[in-house]
């Protein structure tokens, strides 16, 4: 398990629907803090998944369900797009 990282880079999330390959890319200004979250907190469950892929094309997002295969993530730093995390099925 990774530890909370005060003061990590800024990362750039891809978030891609396993369905059908679409990836969606999300900048964001929120720094990486380890990748306990995206692998086995809350960012892992493809509910929470699903709403960072509809908010980043601006659709709604009221059908989630929870599960681990929906979403896949890779997560890289904003500024040398350097790779933070990515699941083990991107």
């Amino acid at each position: 398990m990774s530890e909370w990282i005060e003061n990590g880079p800024a990362v750039r999330y891809e978030i891609r629907r396993n369905a059908d390959g679409l990836i969606r890319e999300v900048c964001s200004g929120m720094s990486w803090h380890g990748d306990f979250i995206w692998g086995e907190g809350n960012f892992a469950c493809d509910c929470n998944r699903e709403i960072f892929f509809c908010d980043a094309a601006g659709e709604d997002d009221s059908n989630r369900h929870c599960g681990h295969e929906a979403y896949s993530v890779r997560v890289t730093a904003v500024d040398d797009g350097r790779l933070i995390y990515q699941d083990h099925d991107w």
